[in-house]
């Protein structure tokens, strides 16, 4: 779901294959909030890189199997709603701490 043309850790691309092939393009809106919650979160903990290196290594057949199917695009964006959603909040600090979201456990707390 994560990606766009930043810099994985270990120095590799990394990329938003489903997002971007919803939305069409790795430049819009959402797929950066996206990217930037990955960069932010998700890559500076150890469960969220392990989380985007299975999303990175599984993804792409996703990807391009919606890339050119309109409905599926249309689905797939909705079904990303939600987690643009919690990007734009943990991003804006309306979330709290990472270790809420990712050392915790599941629980997310709304400020």
């Amino acid at each position: 779901i994560f990606g766009g043309s930043a810099a994985a850790q270990d120095g590799r691309a990394s990329y938003c294959f489903v997002a971007t092939a919803a939305y069409g393009s790795a430049d819009e809106a959402n797929v950066m909030i996206l990217r930037q919650f990955r960069d932010k979160y998700l890559l500076t903990n150890k469960l969220g890189a392990e989380f985007i290196n299975y999303y990175y290594k599984n993804s792409p057949p996703i990807a391009k199997f919606i890339e050119d199917k309109p409905l599926l695009k249309k689905v797939t964006r909705w079904a990303l709603k939600p987690l643009v959603a919690l990007a734009k909040m943990s991003l804006r600090g309306a979330i709290a701490t990472r270790q809420s979201l990712f050392c915790s456990g599941p629980v997310i707390i709304i400020m």
